[in-house]
């Protein structure tokens, strides 16, 4: 029932989900049992979360898939799961879309002879950022 609550609130990973279990002084063997059920529900999806982690980032800065790639490693989220998310996520056009905004916001923020670092910065591969900028130039 826990786990559920958790997921109520947000997606989760099934790394978040063990470690907040454990604080809760769940046993091992009682946390992979949730948690093996949950997927099979499909109630527990690391897609999922990694979707809404990737467009949740990309709404508030944008960045290039390698520095997303090690965000969600970090956060726990397999890296099949990762992949799938990224793949759906990172079609060229949203690529182009991702770096015409972190080049704007860069554009404010640090003008326009720094901007092209900043995306690097960002993550944004020197393909990627030569494709985001063709059509602003």
């Amino acid at each position: 029932m826990q786990a559920m609550t958790y997921l109520a609130r947000r997606e989760h990973t099934a790394f978040e989900l063990k470690i907040k279990l454990q604080k809760k002084s769940f046993s091992s063997k009682c946390i992979q049992n949730v948690l093996d059920v949950l997927k099979e529900e499909n109630l527990l999806s690391e897609v999922r979360y990694a979707l809404q982690f990737i467009e949740s980032r990309q709404r508030k800065s944008p960045e290039g898939r390698a520095l997303m790639s090690q965000r969600l490693a970090a956060k726990g989220v397999d890296r099949e799961a990762a992949e799938r998310a990224l793949d759906e996520l990172y079609s060229e056009e949203q690529i182009i879309e991702y770096v015409e905004r972190a080049y704007e916001l860069a554009l404010r923020k640090v003008g326009k002879d720094k901007a092209r670092m900043v995306l690097a910065k960002k993550g944004f591969s020197s393909y990627e950022v030569r494709l985001g900028l063709e059509r602003l130039f």
